[in-house]
């Protein structure tokens, strides 16, 4: 349970200090040049074979460092500070491996799922932090995964849940691994220990 409703300005507060820390840039559409970059990008990734209007109104994108953010994950703030957290996981995994991010997520279903299981153990992390909560089941923790915009095959779907279930397994100790959900979890703990979960312990 949380103590605290989070706000906008909490919201676009932890935003902003991602950005800084993770050396990141996060856009919405109303920043023209950026989002036709991603648009762009999106486009010739997919090879024109999806709705790239669709895929760019429902699902929020990490390119690089650039962070495109979909429409309907702006409307609510602990929504917003969600996809964030994700999105930041991208980032930080494009710092790490550089060039061998977009080829492996791109050209291999067991990159992407090895990816994304990573960025959604980092969201349920914060998740975790913010409501003493994680995904009560290992269908639950792989469904994200099972969107039809990731292509992934049940075998890949199986090796992100495992993945998940090991994070989760320490989250629930109050174990977190991610690096972008340890910096949100840090900057709540310094600035708004009131969106924490009642019983939240300070990382070490």
């Amino acid at each position: 349970m949380t103590t605290t409703p989070m706000t906008r300005d909490q919201a676009w507060s932890l935003t902003r200090y991602l950005e800084g820390a993770l050396g990141a840039r996060v856009v919405q559409r109303t920043d023209a040049i950026e989002y036709q970059i991603v648009r762009g990008v999106v486009e010739t990734a997919t090879l024109n074979m999806v709705d790239t209007e669709d895929l760019l109104e429902n699902y929020s994108q990490t390119i690089g460092p650039l962070i495109y953010l979909a429409p309907k994950h702006l409307v609510d703030p602990d929504l917003l500070v969600s996809v964030v957290v994700h999105e930041m996981e991208h980032v930080h995994q494009w710092h790490r491996d550089g060039l061998r991010l977009p080829w492996l997520y791109l050209t291999t279903q067991e990159g992407r799922a090895t990816y994304e299981a990573h960025a959604y153990a980092a969201q349920f992390e914060w998740g975790r932090a913010r409501t003493g909560t994680v995904p009560s089941s290992i269908e639950a923790l792989g469904m994200p995964l099972e969107a039809p915009a990731y292509l992934l095959g049940k075998d890949e779907i199986k090796l992100a849940q495992s993945l998940l279930v090991q994070r989760m397994t320490s989250a629930a100790h109050g174990h977190y691994s991610g690096f972008a959900s340890r910096i949100a979890i840090a900057w709540a703990e310094r600035n708004a220990a009131g969106l924490l979960a009642l019983g939240h312990k300070r990382m070490t």
